[in-house]
């Protein structure tokens, strides 16, 4: 259990200095111009053949705090650059729809969670085919703004 409670913190705390670099990165783009942002989180990697099932729940939250994490400070650098235009585009909920509904997607629902599959290339990477649904997904969001 202390182990448990040491890892979250070192999560938490990483997560912060890891999203407090990518923002002042997006300040200094931003001093010398830059108005357009366009941010994606994390995809559900816990869901992915790499992470054994039983480990799912405890390894989700890892990911739930960086697309948390990074979620509040896309609100703030927005609302600190009122000139700025700031996206967020969520793989997450994309991976979610295609693991949820593979059949929506053509993929055999056995399919989820087989490396070497249809959704997984290997142990953590996700096919072409679901790169094509990330990026027909993706050119649709810019679309609509």
């Amino acid at each position: 259990m202390f182990y448990a409670k040491t890892f979250s913190s070192f999560v938490r705390s990483n997560t912060q200095t890891a999203i407090g670099n990518l923002f002042a990165t997006q300040q200094k783009l931003y001093d010398v111009g830059a108005r357009n942002f366009l941010f994606i989180d994390v995809p559900p990697i816990h869901r992915s053949p790499a992470i054994p099932k039983q480990e799912e729940n405890e390894s989700a939250s890892y990911y739930q705090v960086w697309n948390t994490t990074l979620r509040t400070a896309i609100d703030e650098f927005s609302r600190n650059h009122d000139d700025a235009s700031v996206f967020l585009f969520s793989s997450y909920e994309i991976f979610e729809n295609v693991l949820d509904k593979p059949k929506d997607f053509g993929i055999k629902p056995k399919e989820v969670r087989k490396a070497g599959g249809q959704v997984w290339v290997d142990y953590l990477h996700p096919t072409s085919k679901v790169h094509d649904i990330l990026a027909s997904s993706l050119a649709n969001f810019l679309g609509q703004i």
